[in-house]
């Protein structure tokens, strides 16, 4: 295969604009400023979240560092408080890899297919993958469910006693949350949902591009003729 290994960001970048997949993974442009002022406060505010509350020097010193500790101390006067504060057993930041057999795999195997790191795992009865998102709340109507869902799989593979899985998108700053119950009856389906992305991916020929909106916050836009032609 061309592409692998897979993630969801690489999966979504596709999903949203063809030609962008086509610089940032086929050409591979360099010299490409892809953080952000908003980026670096997420890395910080999920460093507090998935460690609830411990985080390192390097984390406290980060110019972000006590805006994120007032989201995550308003965030535990919330009902969604039992995310960092329960005593069942928690982990943060689990890697996960598939192979392309589509079986469980070190992150660094050489024939990885699809691979992406949890922020949280919660274990009680059922599983719980949890994704703490700052920023703007994506109306639950809107939701796309497919990155924990692709996560999912690896967990209902590795973990064959496990019969639902609980994922959801915690939105810090408004404490707010959007779920859904995956179950185990319906893994096949979750199976043909990641391949066929990468297939569509990997049959790929002419990478053309989307012009929306989101072109004009995209970091290659200075070199796709596409959308100077549009402006």
């Amino acid at each position: 295969m061309k592409f692998i290994p897979y993630s969801y960001s690489k999966i979504s970048t596709y999903n949203s604009c063809p030609k962008k997949f086509h610089f940032q993974y086929v050409l591979k442009v360099g010299d490409v400023q892809m953080d952000s002022p908003a980026l670096a406060k997420g890395r910080c505010v999920h460093s507090i979240f998935e460690y609830s509350g411990v985080v390192s020097e390097e984390v406290k010193n980060s110019e972000y560092y006590q805006i994120s500790r007032d989201i995550y101390e308003k965030f535990l006067q919330s009902d969604l408080k039992h995310y960092v504060l329960t005593d069942k057993p928690k982990f943060a930041e689990q890697k996960i890899a598939l192979n392309t057999k589509l079986q469980p795999c070190e992150f660094r195997d050489k024939d990885v297919l699809f691979k992406g790191i949890v922020d949280q795992v919660l274990v009680n009865n059922d599983l719980y993958l949890n994704d703490f998102k700052t920023g703007k709340y994506v109306d639950e109507r809107y939701q796309s469910y497919e990155q924990l869902l692709f996560y999912a799989v690896y967990f209902f593979i590795k973990h064959e006693n496990i019969q639902n899985i609980y994922i959801s998108y915690l939105y810090v700053e408004h404490n707010l949350e959007n779920k859904m119950l995956l179950e185990r009856k319906y893994l096949d389906n979750y199976k043909k949902m990641l391949l066929s992305n990468i297939i569509n991916i990997e049959n790929e020929q002419n990478f053309n591009s989307n012009i929306t909106k989101l072109c004009d916050y995209c970091a290659f836009k200075e070199i796709c003729s596409d959308y100077l032609n549009a402006i």
